[in-house]
This record gives structure tokens, sequence and C-alpha cells, in this order.
């Protein structure tokens, strides 16, 4: 049985998780330019619950804002950043606030991205499995 932990819209363009880079002195780090891993964790930080111990599943829908559409029309979104990116992302900026203990605890996942008319930004849905 799953239970919902989380169901958060975290407004903002969804950005991808870039690749790490090779700093000056031989350190390796994962660049974030826009801030999107911070805005995704204040918002998640505002209802934070305990750490989900068991395994997740993550629903994920990515907005993207185009002109020209109407506010509640949607059109798949074919172009870059590539879901897995974005998803990876929103993963690593959750295990950073420890919503749960490792991105591994995420068994299965849905994510789909849309263009829109509204808001750009990324509806999150968190489910814990629960055995009773």
């Amino acid at each position: 049985m799953k239970k919902e932990i989380y169901h958060v819209f975290v407004e903002g363009i969804p950005r991808p998780q870039y690749r790490a880079r090779k700093g000056k002195y031989g350190n390796f780090y994962s660049p974030d330019p826009s801030g999107w891993k911070e805005v995704i964790q204040g918002y998640f930080l505002q209802n934070k619950q305990p750490v989900i111990k068991g395994p997740v599943f993550l629903t994920i829908f990515f907005y993207f804002h185009k002109n020209g559409m109407k506010e509640n029309e949607r059109k798949l979104h074919t172009q870059k950043p590539d879901k897995d990116n974005l998803e990876k992302a929103v993963m690593d900026a959750l295990t950073g606030i420890e919503i749960w203990n490792d991105d591994c605890q995420v068994y299965g996942s849905t994510t789909i991205k849309v263009w829109t008319g509204g808001k750009s930004g990324a509806k999150i849905w968190i489910e814990e499995v629960v055995n009773e």
C-alpha cells in the first residue's frame, strides 16, 4: 500500500542536474548556476516530515511555459533538457535535505514533461510503500 507523504508544486524554470566538473585544484563539483535545487529544497522544507525510511515511488510533472498557449493547454515537451537529468536534479535536492536517506530508495517513478501556457515549475508527489 502506498502512503502519500508529499504533494508539492515548485514554481520556477525546471533545470537539469549538470554533469560533475573538475575544479581548478582537482576537486569535483556539480554546478547549479540557476539555484533550482535550492528552490526545490525551500518548498519541501516548509512542510518537512520525518525522514522516509522505506521504498519510495516518485511522480514528477515538469511544466515549461510557452507563450501563445492557453493557461490550461498542455503539449508534450520533447526537447532538452532531458527527462532523466531533470529527475536527477530533483532527487539530489531531496536527498540533500534528508527527505529520504538516499535516492536509491526510489524504486519507481513517473516523469512527464509538458509545455503549458501557465506557470513553469514541477509538481512532485512522493509516496512511501507501507507494509501493513
